[in-house]
């Protein structure tokens, strides 16, 4: 399962928009995944009964199946038959902020997005 778990570690760190160390943007801090567990999820604080885990069965996704249309990855056409969207969120820290989690005063905002995976090929 290690290969699992760094793959998932993999995706959260190639995220173009979190960790962002350019000096003319926002200091932004790690992705968070959306879980089923964390629906005020801005104001909820960690920890406690209840609290998501980030286990497999909590995380939000939506996806389809025979996908309407094709990505051009690299100049090609590709066939892409099944999508998955993972909602997700990253932080914007103040000045000076960084090197811990993040907490509330280094926390200005949230910026929340998804994350859209495509499956190459058809039904097989």
């Amino acid at each position: 399962m290690p290969v699992n778990t760094d793959l998932g570690e993999l995706l959260l760190r190639l995220n173009p928009y979190a960790n962002n160390s350019d000096p003319s943007r926002a200091l932004t801090g790690p992705v968070d995944i959306y879980t089923s567990k964390a629906p005020n999820w801005p104001q909820s604080g960690g920890g406690g009964p209840g609290a998501p885990t980030g286990a497999i069965p909590e995380v939000q996704i939506e996806m389809e199946s025979d996908y309407p249309a094709e990505w051009a990855f690299k100049g090609q056409p590709q066939k892409v038959y099944k999508t998955v969207r993972i909602k997700y969120r990253y932080p914007v820290l103040r000045a000076g902020a960084g090197g811990g989690p993040a907490t509330p005063p280094d926390v200005l905002y949230w910026i929340e997005d998804s994350m859209l995976i495509g499956y190459e090929g058809g039904p097989g």
